[in-house]
């Protein structure tokens, strides 16, 4: 009896379990068999695959870097799970999987010869009005949520496969500009944008889900023209290094000084580039004002920390300065008088649309604070003067030259002091193809300070510090992950520690020894970013004096 008991027992719970196992399985494959109807027009994958899972309950599991979430795709189905899923995922290049009860989205493998064919879409991105380069601009293809950043030229290049995209380009103070593109060979698009107008609008404050990451670059402050113009200033003068003193980490020398220190570093270890040429000494009336005029800039850039491998040769700081290279469509003229000086700006095209010119000056007129304060002032001025002239060569090649200049002079009655910068630079651009970028730059750069202490017998003591030097700089947008930039520079030094010369034969006048050096720079910097939260940043620099 107890084994026919055991015997019945065993029967009834290996029955229960055979039909709860033949229920689940049947449960499991019922999700892909129920019915579902989908109508969307120009809809995200994004809220496709969530209204599926409001249908049917079911969830899914990806990868969101490896799935295009944001495009916009039109879909009108009916049927089972199974078969709306593969009519919606075949057309992206997408597979699916279903494992414990929710369906796993992954890109298709192919094969080495079947992968999907890439094309590169590039250009240049500019200001409509006046044809000015964009720097900085951010490019995002708005269906795989990757992008690029207009380089110190304004040009871009984006590496994606072929398909039909959204590109939207983006400017701070610029209308959003968003173009529909059918990408099926490599294709060059020029942008132009349109300043938007400073009009106040409402005030909405939103969650934001997920934090795009454009640019990968630790210790980077961009400043405007506009935003240094409307910062307080000495007697009302627009000036780009005491600017400084507004961002975290900068600290001016002192109020009257143009002198600054970053995180600590000392003052003579800050470099200043226009247009790839280094200014050695910013300063006006021993530091009241800056050599730097915010009309002639186009584009500000400062490095605290994590500079570029291409730059180098100081210890705290990087301060990159771009000039304008003049409106490329219409004829302008302008200038203003303030308490301390007047400027004059002049530009237009030579061609238009494709060459195009710029001369800005400043001149002082600060004598007349002093007339009272100092005796037999004869002299207290200080001037600036900048041009640049740029050409379109051909699509492929572009050709800028430009120059600064700017001198102080102080004298009394008999002696006095003057010191003047001079800076020159030739720039050229070529395209070698839609991912390689080339610029090439001689430049020459020279401060001089003299002491007069007897200008009737032209008695002065003369310091000098000059530097010229060629430098090419590489590009390779391998991809909108991945951007890889090299190159190498070859510069010359001449130092003059001070000599003092006269027409009075009766003063001894030993010489220092003048110095010259040779410097050679190569360098290496590889860019890569894994999704939007993750990137790394490495580079190489090799110099020998």
């Amino acid at each position: 009896m107890l084994n026919k008991f055991l015997k019945d027992h065993f029967c009834h719970l290996f029955i229960i379990l055979l039909f709860g196992i033949v229920h689940t399985s049947f449960g499991q494959s019922n999700d892909s068999n129920q019915k579902l109807k989908l109508e969307f027009n120009q809809t995200s994958l994004r809220e496709i695959l969530e209204n599926i899972t409001e249908q049917s309950g079911i969830k899914f599991s990806f990868n969101p870097n490896r799935i295009p979430l944001d495009r916009q795709i039109d879909f009108v189905a009916e049927g089972t799970l199974s078969e709306i899923m593969t009519d919606l995922l075949s057309g992206l290049g997408l597979d699916y999987s279903i494992v414990e009860e929710q369906i796993i989205i992954k890109p298709i493998k192919r094969s080495g010869k079947n992968k999907t064919e890439r094309v590169t879409l590039s250009g240049f991105v500019n200001d409509k009005n006046t044809g000015e380069a964009m720097i900085g601009a951010t490019l995002l293809l708005g269906n795989m949520n990757s992008g690029a950043v207009s380089n110190g030229y304004g040009f871009y290049s984006i590496t994606v496969p072929k398909g039909n995209y959204n590109l939207t380009a983006s400017y701070l103070g610029y209308q959003y500009d968003t173009l529909n593109l059918d990408l099926n060979s490599n294709t060059v698009k020029d942008i132009s944008m349109l300043p938007e107008p400073p009009v106040l609008k409402e005030i909405v404050v939103t969650g934001n889900e997920k934090a795009m990451v454009d640019e990968i670059q630790l210790s980077k402050i961009k400043l405007s023209p506009q935003t240094v113009s409307e910062m307080p200033a000495l007697f009302g003068e627009m000036d780009v290094i005491k600017s400084l003193e507004t961002l975290p980490g900068i600290k001016l020398h002192s109020d009257g000084s143009t002198f600054y220190y970053v995180r600590g570093g000392n003052k003579d270890q800050n470099l200043i580039l226009v247009d790839d040429a280094p200014i050695f000494n910013p300063s006006h009336m021993l530091g009241l004002f800056s050599t730097i005029i915010p009309d002639a800039i186009n584009d500000i850039t400062f490095y605290k920390g994590d500079m570029p491998a291409s730059l180098g040769g100081r210890l705290s700081s990087v301060m990159d300065l771009r000039t304008r290279k003049g409106n490329d469509s219409d004829f302008q003229l302008w200038g203003n008088i303030g308490l301390t000086s007047t400027k004059i700006g002049i530009e237009g095209p030579i061609r238009k649309h494709h060459s195009s010119y710029i001369l800005s000056g400043r001149i002082s007129q600060v004598k007349w604070l002093f007339d009272d304060e100092i005796e037999d002032l004869k002299e207290l001025n200080f001037y600036d003067l900048s041009g640049k002239v740029n050409f379109d060569l051909n699509k492929n090649n572009h050709l800028f030259l430009s120059f600064y200049t700017g001198k102080d002079n102080a004298f009394q009655e008999n002696h006095g002091i003057t010191w003047s910068n001079n800076t020159g630079t030739v720039r050229w651009n070529h395209l070698f193809n839609e991912r390689l970028f080339l610029n090439t730059t001689l430049f020459g750069s020279e401060y001089s300070y003299r002491l007069h202490t007897d200008v009737i017998n032209d008695t002065r003591w003369k310091s000098r510090i000059a530097s010229f030097g060629a430098k090419t700089d590489f590009s390779y947008f391998i991809n909108p992950e991945v951007i890889l930039s090299f190159g190498a520079s070859l510069s010359g030094h001449n130092f003059n520690p001070g000599n003092l010369k006269t027409k009075d034969a009766d003063i001894e006048t030993p010489l220092t020894s003048i110095r010259n050096a040779m410097e050679l720079v190569l360098y290496a910097n590889h860019e890569i970013r894994f999704n939007q939260k993750w990137g790394l940043k490495y580079g190489l620099r090799f110099s020998s004096w």
